[in-house]
């Protein structure tokens, strides 16, 4: 149970089970009145450290966190973060990091020549969110819920290995082979989810993401494809 929000696990049942009728849920976060938020902690000067420097992360979690006024059913959230290109990476891909977000460095020449897409538990990349995962749950303290990364599963694990423009062009051209790449993509989706709510389930009751929305009691994941933006209603 987080600090200081009771309620807010009720508030977010009667969301889910469609009885929140007298009045749609609020989130809202402003900054606190004067909370000198600039006061932010001294970023490490490699810029993949910001990314991956747990005393870093947690410092500028818990000063973000001191600062900010949450409303409504708002509630204070952190997560480990890669970028949106992190399934992308457990398939092949590296990743560039810039200061606010990261980018996949495409990989795949043809999707005949790739073996399949498949979860492996020893991946540099899924080891290192689990442990950066764990020791946010452990620093918690009630004080932050803990959610599962940002997953891009589907099409846009494949936008991230092939590129998006020729991912356009391989519907076209061999459209065949896409299929079942999205299901392998989908199958890694789902172990990674599983292992981090798992993880999560192991320290605190509840599950969220990115989005701040959460369930008090089940595991749940947003759904979203930005891939579909570049192609038509058949093609989707």
């Amino acid at each position: 149970m987080l600090e200081g929000y009771e309620g807010l696990n009720e508030k977010w049942a009667s969301f889910w089970n469609l009885d929140n009728h007298d009045r749609p849920l609020m989130s809202v976060c402003a900054p606190k009145e004067g909370a000198q938020l600039s006061r932010a902690p001294v970023a490490p000067q490699n810029l993949r450290d910001r990314w991956f420097d747990m005393e870093y992360i947690l410092e500028r979690t818990r000063r973000g966190i001191a600062g900010t006024h949450y409303g409504g059913e708002a509630f204070p959230l952190a997560y480990a973060n890669f970028g949106p290109d992190f399934l992308g990476a457990m398939a092949g891909c590296d990743l560039t990091f810039g200061e606010d977000t990261s980018w996949a460095e495409h990989f795949v020449q043809d999707w005949d020549s790739l073996p399949p897409i498949v979860f492996d538990p020893k991946n540099k990349w899924f080891t290192q969110i689990q442990e950066m995962t764990r020791v946010l749950l452990e620093e918690a303290h009630g004080q932050y819920l803990v959610g599962v990364i940002d997953l891009h599963p589907g099409m846009d694990g494949l936008v991230s290995m092939r590129g998006p423009a020729q991912l356009c062009m391989d519907i076209y051209d061999s459209p065949a082979c896409l299929q079942p790449r999205v299901d392998q993509m989908f199958e890694l989706h789902k172990q990674v989810f599983r292992a981090q709510s798992g993880l999560i389930r192991q320290y605190q009751t509840g599950s969220t993401n990115w989005m701040g929305v959460l369930h008090p009691t089940r595991d749940w994941y947003v759904t979203s494809c930005d891939f579909a933006a570049l192609i038509s209603l058949q093609h989707f």
